[in-house]
């Protein structure tokens, strides 16, 4: 595709997807890594989640906005993107927009998006940061990490101090493996101030796999503090805990991770295997059939 083609594909109305009309923007988040991003219109949204910069997926359906980039002719309404005319949006804004619609409109778009957008708004070394992190979410989302890299690292060389782009950018090494440039990049986020429960649960993640036991427990133990009802960070504290031969503090862990989610088999799987270490032999046994049990269960109702 031409670049005279592909400014001509750009500056026509995306057609609404699935007849959908303008996206919606989502409600302030707290500012903390993993919640909704503090400007809502970095977040267009169409009947689902949007996709926030703590790294989840997006749960609903595709995004068409349906607004066009042409001249208005004589005493045409302003097009308007949740109420507010088109013409008072700064340029910034609703290149994201648009950004956002095209993303999922066509994948050719993806790889020229920015430099286009460049030309025609003038950006800002910040603005195009955010772009490449936005980007960069979307594609770490759907599970195309080896892209998403690209983005994110774009993004933290125009905006080092972005806590979030570093984050995400850890996010993306965790997905592939790369567990030593994960924590680097979750350091880095926390020292320019991010903080949260999913923050702390993926430092301790990187440092489970880098064998950083204690200092996993550490950020483990924060993470709970601050999501006394997440069952997978007590399992997670259970297990780094049994690794390091804190056999009594692990089962106290397990045994919350149970009481939060009684139906995991893991769990009792792994609570037996602790009891069944320190002697407790007739508990562990209990342990062992309830996993086994929720296990068959869950077996048949997948063969439904």
């Amino acid at each position: 595709m031409s670049t005279e083609q592909l400014n001509k594909d750009l500056t026509t109305t995306p057609p609404p997807i699935d007849g959908q009309g303008p996206g919606t923007r989502t409600p302030e988040g707290t500012g903390e890594v993993g919640s909704a991003p503090a400007d809502a219109a970095n977040a267009p949204t169409n009947g689902g989640s949007a996709p926030t910069n703590g790294g989840s997926a997006p749960t609903g359906g595709k995004i068409g906005l349906g607004v066009g980039m042409g001249p208005m002719g004589a005493g045409a309404e302003p097009t308007r993107i949740n109420g507010v005319p088109e013409r008072a949006m700064s340029s910034a804004t609703q290149m994201r927009f648009r950004v956002a619609s095209w993303l999922r409109i066509s994948d050719s778009i993806m790889s020229r998006a920015v430099s286009v957008y460049d030309q025609m708004f003038s950006l800002d070394p910040s603005d195009e940061a955010e772009i490449f992190k936005d980007i960069g979410s979307e594609l770490g989302a759907s599970g195309r990490a080896e892209e998403a890299l690209l983005s994110l690292e774009k993004a933290v060389e125009l905006r080092p101090d972005d806590a979030q782009a570093w984050f995400e950018l850890g996010l993306v090494h965790l997905r592939m493996s790369a567990s030593s440039a994960a924590l680097e990049a979750f350091e880095r986020a926390q020292s320019l101030g991010a903080k949260g429960f999913e923050l702390q649960f993926r430092l301790a993640e990187a440092l489970t796999d880098v064998n950083k036991h204690e200092e996993a427990v550490t950020h483990l133990q924060e993470a709970v503090k601050l999501n006394p009802s997440a069952a997978e960070a007590f399992y997670r504290l259970g297990v780094e805990l049994d690794v390091l031969k804190r056999y009594d503090d692990a089962v106290v862990a397990f045994r919350k991770a149970i009481d939060l989610t009684p139906r995991e088999a893991t769990y009792y799987q792994s609570l037996g295997f602790t009891l069944d270490t320190v002697g407790k032999r007739d508990e562990a046994v209990e342990c062992f059939k309830r996993a086994v049990d929720l296990q068959r269960r869950m077996e048949r109702l997948g063969a439904r």
